[in-house]
């Protein structure tokens, strides 16, 4: 699936965290569930669990789920399974002003274990620098790229510049991302290959080397309930749900 819902494409189940931590949801248009349809006709749906506004995790098809926990309002781990089975996990750090610090992800398969970690640096003129670390988990992580994040006026990142010449670039339409209300993911504009947007949606993603544009639909209350994304090898449709 090629969802940020990679991502955040996402969880399941219950964690411990305290309602009284949250927003009314009642009054937040939060999404229920999203179904990913490919060219061929084939499909994938993911339903998501809350307490209040706080996404506790989701359930999907091929019996994938996944489990997120908080630290008071901020996301710091998301795990996924397969089967009841862990197969990967991002774990989040944070400063004490809100900001990510450093993410990692830790892939779990029968053939080896991988992992990557990146590391944050906020600098004077808006920029975000990162170092990315990469290798077999069963040995010290190496430095595989470096680069720096660059943002538009609404804090929304608009380039990946990295040391090799590589570059990605993001575009954004001003309408409502289906996760804009969930607690804490404003606090992951970045992650650790690609840009996300949790507050309006993609209207193109390239990079050096290819692009994939994306059709939108919305609702009366603007926010998203179809895309089309095309990158140029493959269209796929998603569809949205939410809870009012």
């Amino acid at each position: 699936m090629k969802k940020l819902l990679y991502l955040f494409l996402f969880f399941s189940i219950i964690l411990n965290s305290c309602s009284s931590d949250n927003d009314d949801s009642s009054s937040l248009i939060l999404p229920t569930s999203y179904i990913e349809t490919l060219e061929d006709g084939s499909t994938f749906t993911m339903n998501f669990n809350y307490n209040g506004n706080k996404l506790l995790g989701s359930t999907g098809d091929f019996n994938s789920s996944s489990t997120i926990t908080y630290s008071g309002n901020l996301i710091t781990k998301i795990e996924y399974f397969r089967a009841g089975t862990l197969t990967q996990e991002n774990i989040y750090e944070y400063n004490s002003n809100d900001k990510l610090i450093n993410s990692k992800r830790n892939e779990y398969s029968p053939s080896g274990n991988y992992g990557t970690s990146v590391n944050y640096t906020y600098n004077s003129d808006g920029t975000v620098s990162f170092s990315k670390y990469s290798g077999d988990l069963d040995f010290p992580l190496t430095l595989s790229s470096e680069g720096y994040f660059t943002f538009d006026s609404q804090g929304r990142v608009t380039s990946a510049i990295h040391d090799n010449g590589y570059e990605e670039t993001y575009t954004y339409d001003v309408k409502n991302s289906p996760y804009k209300n969930i607690l804490g993911m404003d606090k992951l504009p970045f992650e650790i290959d690609y840009a996300n947007n949790f507050v309006n949606n993609f209207t193109g993603r390239n990079d050096t080397y290819s692009g994939t544009d994306f059709t939108l639909t919305y609702n009366s209350s603007n926010y998203l309930i179809s895309e089309i994304e095309d990158d140029g090898e493959e269209i796929t449709t998603t569809q949205y749900f939410y809870n009012n």
